[in-house]
């Protein structure tokens, strides 16, 4: 019984999720970056390391840089039934390549009311 109350809370909260994400991209804007949190720096910069030195990644700094300048838009990940809710650099990025994960935002007072809620159900658990 439990197992099922947990899973029918797991689906609401990804319905949830989902209908936030939706009405954010729906919307076409682009929003002020408001920065990372501080652990999803720190662990960019070293993981970054190796990735970088052979050319298969962007510098955190760099990508940080990208978003500073042309803002953020909110997408979905390519796995439907996931639903990963990533942050693109501006209006024009074609590919995720410099995305991630929209939870790893660093949360001002300054933001997007949406965008806190979302990042709220998504931190939630069940």
């Amino acid at each position: 019984m439990k197992g099922n109350r947990g899973s029918e809370g797991g689906e609401k909260r990804k319905q949830e999720i989902f209908k936030l994400a939706l009405e954010l991209i729906e919307s076409g804007e682009t929003f002020p970056f408001p920065g990372v949190s501080k652990a999803f720096y720190d662990k960019s910069k070293i993981e970054e390391v190796d990735f970088v030195e052979m050319g298969l990644v962007t510098p955190i700094d760099e990508v940080l840089e990208k978003f500073q300048r042309e803002g953020m838009q909110i997408v979905l990940g390519d796995d439907p039934m996931a639903i990963n809710v990533l942050v693109i650099p501006g209006p024009n990025t074609k590919t995720d390549a410099d995305s991630f994960l929209i939870q790893n935002l660093d949360i001002t007072r300054f933001m997007d009311p949406r965008i806190i809620k979302l990042i709220e159900v998504i931190k939630r658990k069940v």
